[in-house]
C-alpha cells in the first residue's frame, strides 16, 4: 500500500495554524514520519490525523 504525504501547507489548514508552526514541529521530530525532501517537508496523513487527535508533546512556552 502506498503511503499519503502532505505538504506543509495542507497540514497547516488542517491544523489551523501557520506554515512556519509546522515547519517547527517537523524540525523537532514531534510529527512522527515527517521527512525532508530537498527543501520540503512531506507529512504522512497517518501523522497528521494523530497530532489532531492527541497533539504534540511540545514544550508550552
Amino acid at each position: 500500500m502506498t503511503k499519503r504525504f502532505l505538504t506543509v501547507g495542507r497540514v497547516a489548514k488542517e491544523l489551523g495554524v501557520a506554515p512556519a508552526t509546522v515547519r517547527k514541529l517537523c524540525q523537532q521530530g514531534l510529527i512522527p514520519g515527517a521527512k525532508r525532501i530537498g527543501r520540503w517537508w512531506r507529512i504522512p496523513v497517518e501523522s497528521v490525523e494523530a497530532v489532531k487527535r492527541h497533539g504534540t508533546e511540545a514544550p508550552h512556552a
